[in-house]
């Protein structure tokens, strides 16, 4: 990726309050019990009463905090989770042209905790300076507006109902930025369809 689309990944980041992902409180709780379970072993293992167990604790000790405080940050973490819209930001990545395998165009993209995602004004202004939102007919949405989204932002169904960045035909002779733009949004639409939460199944009965 440029540098320009990592600063505004890192800008995204910063200012996008999201929960710790699944897989990394899945390794910490995995930590937490490889240590409950040879943690004991391993600080007192060979020691003696006295004064080599104290040794081993105050040795073993940042690693007994970390085990103790773990619990109280993953329920922390549960209950601000609860009050978030994001769940992550992403990088979602397409061609330039049409029948490119190279995928240049790159824009962090906010994806919901209960579906949805919103692209950043920022990212979107610098991937695509001749195509403003408001002259695409759609609305820049303020900070705040989504709970721990402190940018502004597009609601990716309003860039996906834009007429002027419907997919043009194979070939039709557009204008290189807006067919950049366009085969971004197609990849948003996949993006969407990924993320958009499936309604249950019904249950054959017995």
């Amino acid at each position: 990726m440029s540098e320009e689309v990592v600063n505004t990944l890192e800008l995204t980041e910063r200012l996008v309050e999201t929960p710790v992902p699944a897989a990394r409180r899945r390794r910490f709780w995995l930590a937490w019990w490889l240590w409950a379970v040879f943690g004991a072993a391993v600080t007192f293992s060979g020691t003696l009463a006295g004064t080599w167990t104290a040794v081993a604790l105050i040795l073993t000790l940042p690693f007994w905090v970390l085990f103790v405080l773990w619990p109280l940050f993953w329920i922390r973490d549960r209950l601000r989770a609860k009050r978030l819209w994001a769940a992550e930001v992403l990088v979602l990545l397409a061609p330039e042209r049409r029948g490119e395998a190279e995928e240049k165009t790159a824009l962090p993209v906010i994806v919901g905790r209960a579906g949805g995602l919103l692209v950043p004004l920022v990212a979107w202004e610098s991937a695509f300076p001749a195509l403003p939102p408001d002259e695409l007919g759609v609305q820049t949405l303020p900070p705040g507006r989504f709970a721990g989204v402190k940018l502004p932002v597009l609601e990716a169904e309003a860039l996906l109902q834009a007429p002027e960045l419907a997919l043009p035909a194979a070939d039709a002779v557009v204008d290189p930025d807006r067919e950049a733009a366009a085969l971004w949004v197609e990849r948003l639409r996949a993006a969407r369809r990924s993320t958009t939460p499936q309604p249950p199944t019904a249950q054959a009965r017995v």
